[in-house]
């Protein structure tokens, strides 16, 4: 079954939680500064490391029979950083996406039947900063060369996440929606409803569904943001019906804090996973996300304790 299909069918999907952040939580590794985690994947010790990440979160799913992604760690492979990474330009895209599957078939049927492999890919300036973003036309050139290599390698979706504007998504969108693969968008959004850059988040939703009406998003999703403030971001939009039908994706971080506090945060704020778990679940009943992970703070207990929640509901609904 394709990756669209699943969504389609499905009561909901697991995501995994956190990676970038367990590599500096729970290791001495150095995170590139151009190709971020996708660094590891060269480094045999690091690369071990890092799948055995991925699978703390399939056994969980495994466990519980039922289906859930694994985004590779692709995110940062444009063409610009991977040049000033090595001027002999590896394909991170295949290469990231090549370990995933590694990954995936450790679990035999059930990966094949169940494991879901996305290619990633984000903003080129920082998430949290939307001065930086591109504008729609900047953002259709830069991007068509990880785009491309995100294509040729074949995952069985693309997620653009971490977004902070809109005018960069557009571009994003533009070349995705010349391909035959499902494809995400995920953004960062404030408590006040609106992305980063200050557009309420149904219009965004609306725009970028009507810049490319023949092949739109699969659905849209919010990352690195905190449970409550998405509630509340979603409680402030006007257009509610929009928003339970398009955004279907949620990756939750652990910490009640803006972009703002974030940003550079020499401290992890973590929370519980328990409270953590019955926060997201609420996005689950309330406002109808379909796929639901975890972002900065989350590990498997968190991602654990949300799937126990969700199994148990739809054991009675």
């Amino acid at each position: 079954m394709d990756y669209k299909t699943r969504f389609l069918t499905s009561d909901f999907i697991i995501g995994h939680g956190a990676i970038r952040e367990r590599i500096t939580r729970e290791t001495d590794y150095q995170i590139d500064p151009y190709i971020a985690q996708a660094s590891l994947v060269y480094v045999p010790e690091q690369r071990e490391f890092l799948k055995e990440v991925y699978r703390s979160y399939g056994r969980l799913a495994q466990a519980a029979g039922v289906p859930t992604i694994m985004a590779a760690p692709s995110k940062k492979g444009t063409e610009e950083l991977i040049r000033k990474y090595n001027p002999a330009m590896p394909d991170v895209a295949a290469d990231c996406i090549r370990m995933v599957r590694e990954v995936q078939a450790e679990f035999g049927d059930f990966g094949r039947e169940n494991i879901y492999i996305g290619g990633a890919c984000g903003c080129r300036g920082d998430s949290y900063k939307p001065e930086e973003s591109l504008t729609e036309e900047e953002a259709y050139r830069y991007h068509r060369y990880q785009i491309e290599r995100l294509e040729a390698a074949k995952p069985d979706y693309i997620i653009c996440e971490t977004l902070p504007a809109v005018e960069e998504a557009k571009g994003l969108v533009r070349i995705l929606s010349e391909y035959d693969i499902p494809y995400v968008v995920s953004f960062v959004v404030r408590p006040a409803g609106c992305v980063l850059d200050g557009t309420p988040i149904d219009e965004a939703i609306k725009t970028l569904d009507a810049l490319v009406p023949n092949n739109p998003p699969l659905y849209f999703n919010i990352n690195c943001v905190h449970a409550d403030f998405i509630d509340e971001a979603l409680t402030n939009c006007k257009d509610h019906d929009i928003l339970r039908r398009r955004m279907k994706g949620v990756m939750c971080n652990t910490a009640k804090m803006t972009p703002e506090e974030l940003d550079g945060s020499p401290v992890l704020i973590t929370e519980e996973p328990k409270p953590y778990a019955e926060k997201e679940f609420l996005l689950h009943t309330k406002w109808g996300f379909k796929v639901l992970g975890g972002c900065c703070g989350t590990d498997e207990r968190h991602i654990g304790e949300l799937l126990r929640l969700l199994v148990e509901y739809h054991k009675h609904n």
